[in-house]
């Protein structure tokens, strides 16, 4: 038996009737990292300017978890941005964020 795509969530989500939109001037991204030891975490933007430091020295919480926040500004709001997290300069763990 197929699954019926139209039965996911998150195809109700991705096609929900858009009532009203704007653009965001700044925006906030927070990463949560659960990796033990101390870590540095790269953010690479595209459109994105980062108002307080691209780069993160982190370490490990006493919950097994670190939080850290950038504070970013949108450059051009007419084309989609880009972030990506990236630990210990190493690309294959990166995480990605993006608006449409």
């Amino acid at each position: 038996m197929k699954a019926d795509m139209r039965d996911f969530a998150a195809y109700r989500w991705l096609n929900k009737t858009v009532l009203e939109s704007r653009l965001l001037d700044d925006i906030t991204v927070y990463l949560t990292v659960k990796k033990k030891g101390q870590h540095e975490i790269a953010l690479r933007t595209s459109n994105l300017e980062v108002l307080d430091g691209n780069t993160r020295t982190i370490a490990m919480g006493p919950d097994g978890t670190t939080k850290s926040v950038w504070r970013c500004r949108v450059m051009d709001k007419k084309v989609p941005w880009v972030a990506l997290a990236v630990p210990d300069g190493d690309v294959s763990q990166a995480a990605e964020l993006y608006a449409r």
